[in-house]
């Protein structure tokens, strides 16, 4: 485990009421989900100090990762439409996950592109490089559907993992899916929260300024 990662005491359950959340033009196009843990979405935690709606740890919803993506997109296509997937219960339980209990509501939403990042909330005791790479093809599969025309963007361990890291990059070669690799956020500690909360979990979450470049390494992509 990278020493960010012992770090992150934010608990990894009861992180959302509800783990899908709209917005954009409901019918619109391009179609882009999101789908992440507490960097992409935290509901309010009052006991840890943390008061947003939106990833933490950055100081408003617009100056998250996500928000400052589809701000990209809608500036170029106004009528795209957004979902954001909150899967820290997939990384609890990847090896048997219940999508339909969980996702269902995302289930039709019939995305063009998926931009994702997963795996910090998985303990290092419980990491099976193997069952991790079948759990994510289950999981895109569940949202892809048929289609093979769905682009995906999948980010690389944010806390610097190495196994983890090496268990995305071998995926993405196996099954033709762009990695991004975002290492680069964590590396410089100036792009984290430490100055800006308490709670040493929130601490090591992307700031203002990791969560812009986190959304610029993503966006080259795009």
């Amino acid at each position: 485990m990278s020493e960010l990662e012992k770090k992150n005491t934010v608990p990894s359950a009861n992180q959302v009421k509800k783990p899908i959340f709209f917005e954009g033009n409901p019918d619109g196009s391009p179609r882009v989900m999101f789908i992440g843990n507490s960097v992409t979405y935290h509901g309010m935690k009052e006991d840890i100090g943390w008061y947003g709606k939106w990833g933490m740890a950055a100081s408003s919803k617009e100056k998250d990762y996500v928000h400052i993506i589809m701000k990209h997109i809608l500036d170029k296509f106004p009528d795209a439409s957004f979902c954001i997937v909150q899967a820290s219960c997939w990384e609890r339980s990847y090896k048997d996950c219940d999508y339909d209990e969980h996702f269902s509501l995302a289930k039709d939403f019939c995305p063009d592109m998926i931009i994702c990042n997963v795996s910090a909330n998985i303990p290092m005791s419980e990491f099976d490089k193997e069952a991790f790479k079948t759990g994510l093809k289950t999981f895109y599969g569940y949202f892809c559907k048929d289609s093979k025309n769905v682009k995906i963007l999948q980010g690389t361990s944010i806390f610097n993992n190495e196994r983890k890291t090496q268990a995305i990059v071998e995926f993405g070669k196996e099954n033709n899916i762009e990695i991004v690799d975002v290492s680069d956020v964590s590396k410089d500690k100036t792009n984290l929260a430490f100055d800006k909360f308490e709670h040493e979990g929130i601490q090591v979450h992307p700031g203002d300024k990791g969560m812009a470049l986190l959304a610029e390494l993503f966006i080259e992509r795009l």
